[in-house]
């Protein structure tokens, strides 16, 4: 005799699983992208005329801001860069920001529109 469905074969009921992905960030991008340019306006004035190498890594990066925010919890985003750094230090830093927000380790936020963004870190959930 064939097997019967319902009682010596059933049908595979295997659902992909729903993984909620994490919440973004409250802020405008655009007040992000005019809050980058003025840090990279600002780093131009410190800019040298000596090349050589530097070496940043965005991991290390990521280290020094989350030791900053252990620190001071609530930081305006703009005193997070060092402009004796250059450019590269700027984008580094930036980067390292936006890897941490992805993370969900940090949260960038803006009270209202032109005011000042500021960088806290999220709490972390066991």
């Amino acid at each position: 005799a064939l097997p019967r469905l319902g009682r010596d074969v059933f049908p595979a009921s295997a659902d992909i699983p729903q993984v909620p992905s994490p919440p973004l960030p409250p802020l405008d991008l655009r007040a992000l992208c005019l809050a980058f340019q003025e840090v990279m306006a600002r780093a131009a004035l410190f800019e040298r005329h000596t090349i050589r190498p530097e070496p940043l890594s965005v991991r290390e990066r990521m280290v020094q801001v989350l030791d900053r925010l252990e620190k001071e919890a609530f930081t305006e985003f703009t005193s997070l860069f060092s402009l004796e750094e250059g450019r590269a230090g700027v984008v580094v830093t930036f980067l390292a920001l936006l890897e941490l927000a992805r993370a969900a380790l940090i949260e960038i936020v803006q009270n209202a529109p032109l005011s000042p963004i500021h960088v806290r870190p999220l709490e972390s959930h066991p």
